[in-house]
């Protein structure tokens, strides 16, 4: 599966896209970066597997985003989520 931030992977010239996709980490409560990463890679993995679901090559404009929730309860506590976003595309034979 190749990967890329842009709109253009190297070496590749024809692409069809198959559409906008999008996969979510765990909810999690830790603000460490080792946490934050895992739950990235998690996102991210999750989001190939949605991409191998269509047949997908390829993501291309690779993107991710931390959601935020508070919930008020007697320990009011924040929790994060990653979401990855892509474009699923077929590379052309």
């Amino acid at each position: 599966m190749h990967l890329s931030e842009t709109s253009h992977i190297k070496g590749v010239r024809m692409m069809h896209p198959i559409g906008r996709i999008s996969a979510t980490s765990h909810w999690f409560a830790s603000l460490d970066a080792p946490a934050e990463a895992r739950e990235r890679q998690l996102a991210l993995e999750r989001l190939m597997r949605e991409a191998q679901d269509y047949e997908a090559d390829a993501l291309i404009e690779v993107e991710f985003a931390k959601d935020l929730i508070a919930i008020c309860d007697l320990a009011s506590r924040i929790l994060h989520r990653i979401t990855a976003r892509a474009v699923a595309v077929r590379i052309a034979a």
